[in-house]
């Protein structure tokens, strides 16, 4: 397999696995504005830990991208180039426009003060820790 296809490969995969996470996201707004119930409140937290999860998938398949990528700027044709350049604006794209989406999943309402501090805490560990601890 030459470097073009496996950069197409997991580019593929990476966008597959981008697509999906915002769709979940969308689907998760879709039926609620708000947390305003024990139910809302444990799919949210459902849908943060399958996030956490899919950030990780992400992180290999990015930094595999970017290995293949080097090895084929170093040892391989000019064309590569284009399609690294290529593929990177695209991620970067798509990355600025998740952060956009994943904002507005981390700023729900909560009405409710115990739930609240609950929420802000998963918040919390959904943006700086590998791993779910909730």
């Amino acid at each position: 397999m030459d470097v073009v296809t496996l950069l197409n490969l997991l580019f593929a995969a990476i966008m597959i696995n981008f697509i999906y996470s915002l769709w979940d996201i969308k689907k998760y707004l879709s039926k609620f504005s708000a947390i305003e119930d024990y139910y809302s409140f444990e799919e949210f937290k459902s849908l943060a830990r399958k996030h956490m999860y899919i950030a990780l998938i992400q992180m290999i398949l990015l930094v595999t991208f970017n290995i293949v990528a080097i090895y084929g700027l170093l040892f391989s044709e000019f064309v590569t180039l284009i399609y690294v350049l290529t593929f990177d604006l695209i991620i970067f794209l798509a990355g600025y426009y998740g952060k956009f989406i994943e904002n507005r999943i981390m700023g729900l309402e909560v009405p409710e003060k115990v739930m609240k501090e609950e929420y802000d805490r998963i918040c919390v560990s959904w943006k700086s820790k590998p791993f779910p601890d909730f």
